[in-house]
């Protein structure tokens, strides 16, 4: 969780909101990890696989229409700077 927490840049409240919900839709499941009481591995379901990949695949179409025009050459240029942009986000914390 606190992992999650990280990644997604929210509070650890934030996250286990979120998972509640997840776990509820039937997207997510918790699973205790051995010898530590306080950590929770988050795990996919199958449902909530199924899921990521019909929205990876809405998600795909729309950056395709965003870019539509943009040459090769810029595209590489805003993936670079895209790159560079969390690393600067870390030192401001």
């Amino acid at each position: 969780m606190n992992e999650l927490s990280k990644r997604l840049r929210v509070s650890n409240g934030n996250v286990t909101g979120i998972i509640d919900r997840l776990v509820e839709d039937g997207a997510v499941e918790r699973i205790a990890i051995e010898g530590d009481r306080r950590a929770t591995r988050v795990c996919l379901t199958s449902a909530g696989r199924e899921s990521f990949r019909a929205m990876a695949v809405e998600h795909e179409r729309w950056i395709n229409a965003m870019f539509e025009g943009v040459t090769e050459e810029d595209a590489h240029h805003i993936g670079e700077l895209l790159h560079r942009l969390p690393a600067s986000l870390d030192d401001t914390h």
